[in-house]
């Protein structure tokens, strides 16, 4: 009797397990899938993943195994992964692509689209976006949106109804064409204008063969007077301008680098010796010429200070060039270091600068005052500090210990 109810509790368990489970997943063939949609007449689901991306794990571990979400997509889809690397080949591919990740696709059983959407998404928000979805008429929205941008007047609205909203997700190729086109059809007056700046600034990976960058420069100084100077423009403008050049170097892409530095020298942008002094400092930092890299850091900062956003940058490109990997402190410099990221705290005090601050301190040896910095995190605004920056400190990611 007692081993007859152990198979039969074994079995209720196991059968809740089964029921539990989440979104079964296809695993076969984009094609396939496609043949399985029509011959079950159901929609397609489509996770387009990296096997490197944060929130495509935890959308894996925490919302595609959820029992509600599982039961909703197990009944009305087909639901398949493709790995937007690994899996480039895919069909799926010729006709959608994703520049972030996870970009989820809501496709008919044709494999036309119904919606996409680019990010984590919780249980309940993957229900409502996939009902979202499932109500949505986009490619006839599309088709008369592209009709009015056509024949009608273009105005920043039709921009953004046609071209941000519907272009951008069926055919994001076509977004820097069309942009370009758009901006060549307005005024002077209309390029000054705040709603130009929104989309310009969507344009800064790359400075070079670049239209719409030039534009922006163009007009920079009227747009710091719209946004006050927000440092967040700047931060855009240093990461196209100075750590292009970094990253060119670091994939040892030669004819990258030298299209950019010869971009960099011809520009006619009123604060292009900061750039490029930047570019300089960087090196320094990166060949880990510490002495001289931390010297000019402040040299810089003090020359141009009316530019204060500097602070912050140095400071992050000091951390990714491993200097405080170093196992041999040199006291002085370290003390230099904590200087900068008071400095640093005083122009923007946020939860991140606190966290340089602390990390400064850490590194000298003096771990009361790190741990005074870290205890007045709740105090401060966001941003906190970016999870790629955790190793350069020693830090352990505290996402995968506690994950949530």
């Amino acid at each position: 009797m007692i081993k007859k109810t152990k198979i039969i509790y074994l079995l209720l368990l196991i059968g809740m397990i089964v029921n539990a489970q989440g979104i079964e997943f296809f695993h076969g063939t984009y094609e396939q899938a496609l043949s399985k949609a029509k011959a079950e007449n159901k929609n397609i689901f489509v996770d387009v993943y990296t096997t490197w991306c944060g929130p495509c794990k935890l959308m894996s571990k925490n919302t595609f195994t959820d029992e509600a979400v599982g039961k909703y997509f197990n009944e009305n889809f087909i639901a398949i992964k493709l790995d937007a690397e690994n899996e480039a080949e895919s069909p799926f591919f010729e006709k959608y692509s994703a520049s972030a990740f996870p970009t989820l696709f809501w496709l008919d059983s044709k494999g036309d689209m119904l919606d996409q959407y680019s990010g984590y998404l919780d249980p309940l928000g993957l229900l409502n976006q996939s009902d979202k979805a499932l109500k949505s008429n986009i490619m006839a929205d599309y088709k008369m949106a592209e009709q009015k941008w056509n024949t009608q007047k273009r105005d920043f609205k039709l921009y953004n109804e046609y071209v941000m909203r519907y272009v951008n997700k069926l055919e994001p190729e076509k977004v820097f064409p069309l942009t370009v086109e758009f901006f060549e059809g307005l005024t002077a007056e209309e390029i000054k204008s705040i709603e130009a700046y929104a989309i310009l600034v969507m344009f800064t990976r790359k400075a070079e063969d670049n239209p719409l960058f030039d534009i922006l420069l163009d007009n920079w100084k009227y747009y710091m007077v719209e946004v006050n100077n927000d440092p967040e423009a700047w931060k855009r403008l240093y990461i196209c301008l100075v750590r292009n050049a970094y990253v060119a170097r670091m994939k040892n892409d030669t004819e990258a680098l030298e299209n950019h530095m010869a971009y960099m020298k011809k520009m006619n942008f009123e604060y292009k010796e900061v750039f490029l002094e930047s570019i300089e400092l960087e090196q320094l930092l990166f060949e880990q010429n510490y002495s001289k890299g931390i010297e000019k850091m402040f040299e810089l900062t003090e020359k141009y200070s009316d530019m204060p956003f500097l602070y912050k940058q140095y400071y992050y490109t000091l951390i990714i060039s491993k200097y405080f990997l170093q196992e041999d402190v040199d006291m002085k410099q370290a003390e230099k270091v904590i200087d900068f990221a008071r400095k640093n705290a005083k122009f923007k005090a946020t939860q991140e600068s606190m966290l340089y601050l602390a990390s400064a301190y850490a590194y000298k040896g003096d771990y009361k005052t790190a741990y005074e910095y870290l205890a007045s995190l709740g105090f401060y605004p966001k941003p906190m500090l970016s999870n790629a920056v955790y190793k350069y400190l020693k830090l352990p990611n505290p996402k995968q210990e506690f994950p949530w």
